[in-house]
């Protein structure tokens, strides 16, 4: 092997370690941050899959090597063939990869402040009531009892420089009908100092009579009301 091609050979091994030292970090990082909320409410710590990993990884490649727009957006079916759950995440600024990995789970965590835990007499199928899914869905498919794995992926875009993280989770949660963890997770948690309100009665009563409002406003615009 000639001296140039031994230097090259050399400088690709380097690279290589070092970027599986970062992923490395990054893995520790995002294990770290899921399982610490989740034993806090006396749920199964999830284990790291590298087929979801590997899959988490494909979509976030496909968004950061998009030359014109780097478009944070979640994955089509090519990439979640299994089913599974995906958090997505996207932030600016030079960071580790271990720093965007906490960064992510952070930020999905967050969501904890907007989420309202239904009340003991609610039936499942209730839920939807107290819970705008779309402001919630990254914290609870985090802190869903049924998941058991997790893979990520992380990237730089070559357009803008954002980096882009993907979380990709099985069982996946957030499934409509299903319940995200039980009573006593829920007052583990609460044990543990974490704050996580309750669904209120009353203002789910005052929902309904705003819809039955607006029913019988309708009814009367068009004299329908007898």
């Amino acid at each position: 092997m000639e001296l140039s091609s031994l230097f090259n050979f050399y400088i690709l091994v380097l690279i290589a370690a070092f970027r599986r030292s970062v992923l490395g970090d990054f893995q520790t990082a995002v294990m770290q941050k899921h399982n610490t909320h989740r034993t806090n409410a006396g749920l199964t710590p999830l284990t790291w899959s590298t087929s979801l990993a590997t899959k988490a990884q494909e979509h976030t490649d496909s968004i950061t090597t998009d030359a014109t727009s780097c478009n944070m957006q979640h994955s089509s079916g090519e990439f979640r063939s299994d089913g599974q759950g995906e958090n997505i995440y996207m932030a600016s600024g030079a960071k580790t990869d271990e720093e965007h990995g906490l960064g992510a789970s952070t930020v999905w965590y967050s969501e904890i402040s907007k989420y309202k835990y239904p009340l003991l007499t609610d039936p499942v199928s209730k839920w939807d009531f107290c819970v705008d899914w779309t402001k919630v869905g990254h914290f609870s498919q985090m802190m869903w009892a049924d998941t058991t794995e997790i893979g990520c992926g992380v990237g730089q875009c070559v357009f803008n420089g954002n980096t882009f993280v993907t979380c990709h989770y099985l069982p996946a949660g957030n499934m409509r009908g299903s319940s995200m963890f039980a009573e006593a997770n829920y007052n583990q948690l609460i044990a543990s100092g974490e704050e996580l309100a309750r669904c209120s009665a009353c203002k789910r009563n005052l929902n309904w009579f705003a819809a039955l409002f607006v029913v019988a406003a309708s009814l009367t615009k068009f004299n329908m009301w007898r």
